[in-house]
């Protein structure tokens, strides 16, 4: 009967309820957003995807710029929980578990390219939110030996996100001058892109000196910052 859902335990599944509705939401936001942009996608095409009525989709998140805010946390929230997870198993997290994960995620990528796109003020909250969470899980790759040690880790988790994100929004180039794009082919032609980021990432490109002659050019004696220490190094945080 429809009255149980006053009852104390019919509460629970109605608030249940309500949270999957949420995300279903979410989740269908996402999805329209990453294959046709943040301003060609209306709540009601949403809600349809949700399989919910348009005037929910405005109750739980008020606003289009509400429920993109969520979509943002949400996007970030999925990529730490997978960078995490990645930094956790250390050598254990194989090559075929990252393709696996990365084809899994990569919804998650076209929406970030198409947020990066539609730019504005939400942009910059998500960017800080996705360095913060860097930082914190290259801080754990380092200290199990993954990766080596910045100077200044925040400014490396920015710029490695700013070049990450930015190759996926150039990914038709990268499809027409490497062969291969993650945005657009399947796990098994990653190949040369997966191998060219290994490349860069574990052998480095600079010579090992080129640091310390930077930094004697860019910086005075007395406001260099120690160069990275030197420490053995099992693999690169992918």
């Amino acid at each position: 009967m429809t009255t149980l859902v006053y009852h104390y335990g019919g509460a629970r599944g109605a608030s249940a309820a309500k949270r999957e509705a949420k995300q279903r939401i979410i989740d269908a936001a996402i999805e329209l957003y990453a294959e046709h942009g943040l301003g060609a996608v209306t709540l009601k095409q949403i809600a349809a995807l949700a399989e919910v009525s348009a005037p929910l989709v405005i109750h739980h998140f008020g606003s289009t710029s509400g429920l993109r805010t969520a979509c943002d946390q949400e996007a970030a929230r999925r990529i730490y929980a997978y960078k995490t997870m990645a930094v956790a198993m250390g050598e254990q997290f194989t090559f075929e578990a990252m393709l696996r994960q990365s084809a899994a995620h990569r919804p998650l990528l076209r929406y970030l390219t198409q947020a990066l796109m539609a730019g504005g003020e939400e942009v910059d909250a998500l960017m800080d939110q996705l360095v913060d969470d860097a930082v914190a899980y290259t801080t754990d790759a380092v200290e199990q030996g993954l990766v080596r040690p910045s100077p200044n880790e925040r400014h490396r988790a920015a710029m490695l996100l700013l070049q990450g994100l930015g190759a996926m929004m150039l990914h038709r180039q990268m499809k027409r001058l490497i062969g291969t794009s993650p945005m657009d082919d399947p796990p098994e032609e990653w190949g040369p892109y997966i191998l060219t980021v290994f490349d860069i990432y574990a052998h480095g490109v600079f010579t090992p000196g080129a640091y310390d002659h930077a930094l004697s050019q860019i910086t005075a004696p007395s406001e260099a910052p120690s160069a990275p220490p030197q420490t053995s190094q099992r693999g690169p945080d992918s």
